[in-house]
């Protein structure tokens, strides 16, 4: 589904940002990714007026159909955790692989669907330089006292991505599944 309500424009208040502005019953509403009308993918790192011209249109692509669109193309995973959760009966899963378009892609959700999804290219990767764990991705929730969380970290040591932890608890067993891939 694509997002092009009227009224809508894109505002750069500097040349290192963007935004979009709009005023739909005043809801607020996620935009997950920006293309230019010729399918151009405006990447969160390109500056603004390297990209667009005065007057170039934009479409916003919901986060739902974004979300769906992806999700079928993380075909390659290289690790997943899972933990039944006997409270709610329902799977939750961390996973990371290879996206369809040679990116990276960590995810996590519950059931058979993902909630939390994030493509890193390789520009995403090379940023992770400061020695140490990154969270990559994050979800959690309580109930009763009980908490369930998915977590994906990413470990880098000598300015590089080294080895890559996914955790995972859930509601009803107090010990996280985790597993390391290096």
């Amino acid at each position: 589904r694509k997002i092009s309500p009227p009224g809508s424009k894109v505002v750069s208040p500097s040349n290192s940002s963007i935004s979009l502005v709009n005023d739909i019953d005043e809801q607020p509403w996620r935009i997950a990714e920006l293309k230019t009308k010729d399918g151009y993918i405006i990447n969160k790192n390109d500056i603004i007026y390297n990209v667009l011209n005065d007057g170039d249109a934009v479409v916003a692509i919901s986060w739902d159909s974004w979300m769906a669109s992806q999700a079928e193309a993380c075909r390659f995973p290289f690790l997943r955790v899972s933990r039944l959760d006997f409270v709610d009966e329902e799977c939750k899963w961390a996973e990371v692989g290879r996206h369809s378009s040679d990116k990276i892609y960590v995810r996590i959700g519950v059931g058979t669907s993902t909630k939390r999804l994030e493509l890193l290219d390789v520009e995403d990767v090379k940023n992770f330089t400061r020695e140490g764990q990154h969270k990559a991705q994050f979800m959690s929730s309580k109930r009763d006292g009980n908490e369930w969380y998915a977590n994906i970290t990413l470990i880098v040591m000598v300015g590089k991505v080294e080895s890559v932890i996914l955790e995972v608890k859930s509601y009803s067993d107090p010990r996280p599944e985790i597993q390391r891939i290096d």
